[in-house]
């Protein structure tokens, strides 16, 4: 017979603790005592006593008991016989409470506390969303409900409702469930919402719709267009491509983790997208099906093996243009949204046909958000082996070595000045920027280098005000 050997002070006076579990295994509030002697006694009438209700012996568990509440150590203190509170433990645990279902404890809760909870302003919302889950769950009994529960009715909401509303609605039954676990009602021990993790909609509300990928062909041509326009873009688009790296990722990660050598890289929880309660972020990339990544790589190592330096100044934009220029798709028509990453996911699953690898090289949290969001992809095995064949080529070291840095700016299809002065003098800056393909600043320092005069502040305000008196 083991005993809890940490003993709890209140008063001066010591206290030992005898836990207990119940018929389901749930850990009990445990009874006190003051003495050993006494702890030994109470433990054989409990042992008894749930014996009663079917409960294993094994079941009892001293060791792990927790703090009793401060009501009833007082009771113990002021000299109430421990035998009677025992057997007020026991009655106050087993019974009714323990076989409440969610139905009929949502409808205690909706007539007692729930107005106490919620503000006027919500109130009939949350009664929705309460009454919702009943309608699910009602015959389920409370104790029943677990932490895999919670998933399985995220992802049903997910399905039928937008992402910032099944927040809110499991914020909701996280607070009732809470109040389940309450010593006014105590119907259960422990809130199966306790672990829940709002990081996980937001990785949702990333993967939610069908991913937009590039195929190989596509792929080919940004590279392409990388190498001749802006080849130390390169690194960071591989990273994306073939190691499924987020863009906040590569933003933050320090080159030195990247080891080519060894062909391993390493994220650590302060370089990934958020870092979860209780949940390590961090992984290791390794064993990746594609070598053009590190033939890529290849040249930016250091002596050690592991990459120098890793160009990411003005990425986002710098991105954007060399896909805008391979794909020829204007730049205000385009939306990029971690579409490297994606492309690497679906191949790799087409590949592999393992989503547990595919989820670890992305860091998902869960093996079904790589199923559901890549398994219709419908891309076959020969396209997934063609994507990660793809390797620089055979004069990439010479073409790199060889090449100095263009200015942003060149990599701008300008028109011929007189054209370019037609434009500016037809309508707004902004506007001649975007069907350009650059930014309004660019286009008045282009204007400004080659002497072409821009309309004065206010011209097309005016304009539109004369055209408006005369219509």
């Amino acid at each position: 017979m083991k005993y809890l050997h940490t003993p709890f002070y209140r008063k001066d006076k010591r206290l030992w603790v005898i836990g207990y579990r119940n018929r389901f295994g749930d850990l009990m509030p445990p009874v006190y005592a003051k003495t050993q002697a006494e702890a030994r006694e109470t433990y054989k009438q409990l042992q008894d006593k749930i014996s009663k209700y079917g409960a294993p012996k094994e079941k009892i568990d001293p060791d792990r008991a927790n703090i009793l509440t401060a009501l009833d150590i007082a009771a113990l203190e002021h000299g109430i016989d421990i035998k009677t509170l025992v057997e007020k433990e026991i009655e106050r645990r087993s019974g009714a409470n323990g076989a409440i279902t969610i139905g009929e404890a949502a409808t205690k809760f909706l007539k007692g506390d729930f107005k106490k909870r919620y503000e006027p302003s919500t109130q009939s919302t949350n009664k929705s969303t309460i009454e919702k889950f009943v309608a699910n769950y009602g015959d389920t009994p409370l104790f029943e409900f677990s932490e895999d529960h919670v998933f399985d009715y995220q992802d049903k909401l997910l399905t039928e409702i937008s992402v910032d509303s099944t927040k809110r609605e499991i914020y909701t039954l996280s607070a009732f469930f809470h109040w389940s676990t309450l010593r006014k009602q105590k119907f259960i021990t422990k809130n199966p919402f306790a672990y829940w993790d709002p990081e996980e909609i937001e990785e949702y509300q990333e993967e939610k719709s069908a991913p937009k990928i590039f195929n190989t062909t596509e792929w080919q041509k940004i590279l392409d267009t990388a190498l001749k326009y802006d080849p130390y873009l390169i690194p960071a688009l591989t990273l994306s491509k073939d190691a499924g790296m987020r863009t906040c990722e590569i933003l933050r990660i320090d080159p030195s983790d990247i080891d080519i050598k060894n062909e391993t890289i390493v994220i650590r929880k302060t370089v990934t997208k958020k870092a979860s309660k209780g949940v390590t972020q961090g992984r290791t990339i390794e064993n990746l099906p594609s070598k053009g990544l590190w033939l890529y790589l290849k040249p930016h190592a250091n002596t050690e093996g592991k990459l120098a330096k890793l160009d990411r100044n003005d990425y986002h934009r710098r991105k954007k243009r060399i896909i805008s220029k391979a794909l020829n798709i204007p730049e205000n028509e385009l939306t990029l949204e971690n579409e490297g990453r994606h492309s690497f996911a679906s191949h790799s699953y087409a590949l592999t046909k393992d989503a547990g690898r595919v989820r670890h090289w992305l860091g998902q949290r869960r093996d079904s958000v790589t199923w559901n969001h890549y398994i219709n992809m419908e891309l076959s095995e020969a396209e997934a082996e063609a994507y990660h064949a793809i390797k620089p080529p055979a004069d990439y070291i010479k073409r790199l070595a060889a090449w100095t840095k263009t200015k942003v700016e060149k990599t701008v299809d300008w028109p011929d000045n007189e054209t370019l002065k037609t434009l500016i003098w037809s309508q707004p800056v902004t506007h001649v920027a975007q069907k350009i393909g650059t930014s309004d600043n660019a286009v008045r320092k282009r204007c400004k280098k080659y002497g072409i005069k821009l309309p004065p502040r206010g011209h097309w305000q005016k304009r539109r005000a004369l055209e408006n008196r005369s219509s």
